[in-house]
């Protein structure tokens, strides 16, 4: 007998993910499961004269659940409590048309330094042709004199 105690030899996890090592003196473990997990199977050792029940292993949700394993021998008892957590099914989000607004932004940027050069182009042209055009009414201003 292992030590007199009411202990689990070994615990085995099949569809999920066990955080610490098994250790029969632990009484406390995480397990991970995917969403498709609707009970959580397990393999154990006991001694012969041990009796064990699992509760509350039916129907497991998404998020946090608690499954018991109890360990008993005669008037003594054991409790395992395996806080499993169920992967919560995640929404998936086109992101097609962010990417095409990003994608149109980052268009914008690049030509932003070319749009702002002709611009100033186009008003320093303007600038020369009514500085230095030569304009008509000036012309006859001086000729009638």
């Amino acid at each position: 007998m292992a030590g007199g105690y009411s202990v689990l030899l070994d615990l085995e996890i099949l569809n999920g993910v066990m955080s610490l090592k098994f250790d029969k003196y632990v009484n406390t473990y995480t397990v991970e499961v995917d969403n498709s997990v609707e009970k959580l199977q397990f393999n154990y050792k006991v001694e012969d004269e041990f009796q064990v029940d699992v509760i509350n292993n039916e129907n497991i949700n998404e998020g946090l659940n608690y499954v018991y394993i109890i360990v008993t021998n005669k008037n003594e008892q054991n409790t395992y409590t395996l806080e499993v957590y169920k992967e919560v099914t995640k929404n998936v989000i086109s992101t097609s048309n962010f990417e095409t607004k990003l994608e149109v932004e980052q268009q914008v940027n690049k030509n932003t330094p070319y749009i702002i050069g002709t611009i100033c182009f186009v008003v320093i042209l303007i600038f020369f042709l009514i500085i230095f055009h030569p304009r008509k009414c000036f012309k006859k201003t001086i000729e009638k004199k």
